[in-house]
């Protein structure tokens, strides 16, 4: 159903925002404290929700009052902008403050199953095992985009969707 599949793609965007510095662990805890909250329900749910009410789900979480404006921002720019559609659009989701790349394509790929631009899904840990111990980038690659950029020269489009759910964990390790 459409509208399953966009409030799906929404929680993923809210997951991968919330995503940044903590562990798996804290994000899922702060996707159910905003479910019990009932600010799951819908986008218009978080989007008219009060910082407040945001925190107390957050309170656990780095940087939690930064991410609050940014999941409560991230719903009312869709509310407003995009007729409460998540964008589908690897650009267009980069409009949302607090999304740049890794959180565009992740969504894409996971909230909509595009794979288009998987290979932006790179994170630290990637990024560390990729330049330091695989030798799949130049140590002048300094940033996702000139990382991915050396990438599409030789990794096959079909490999791009698992970069992320295989090499994540494992750069972890290092």
């Amino acid at each position: 159903k459409q509208d399953d599949l966009n409030l799906f793609a929404f929680q993923t965007l809210i997951g991968l925002i919330l995503s940044p510095a903590v562990s798996d662990e804290a994000v899922i805890d702060a996707m159910k404290n905003l479910a019990s909250k009932g600010l799951f329900s819908s986008i218009d749910a978080l989007a008219n929700a009060s910082v407040s009410v945001v925190l107390s789900c957050l309170a656990h979480l780095n940087y939690n009052n930064k991410k609050a404006g940014y999941i409560i921002d991230a719903a009312k720019y869709i509310v407003t902008n995009c007729n409460s559609k998540v964008p589908r659009s690897f650009e267009k989701l980069q409009e949302i403050r607090g999304v740049g790349e890794k959180v565009a394509a992740l969504t894409l790929l996971e909230g909509f199953d595009d794979d288009s631009h998987a290979i932006y899904g790179i994170d630290s840990h990637m990024y560390k095992l990729f330049r330091t111990y695989l030798n799949w980038v130049d140590i002048e690659d300094t940033t996702i985009t000139m990382m991915a950029i050396r990438l599409k020269t030789w990794l096959p489009q079909h490999y791009w969707k698992q970069l992320n759910p295989i090499f994540s964990g494992l750069g972890q390790l290092f």
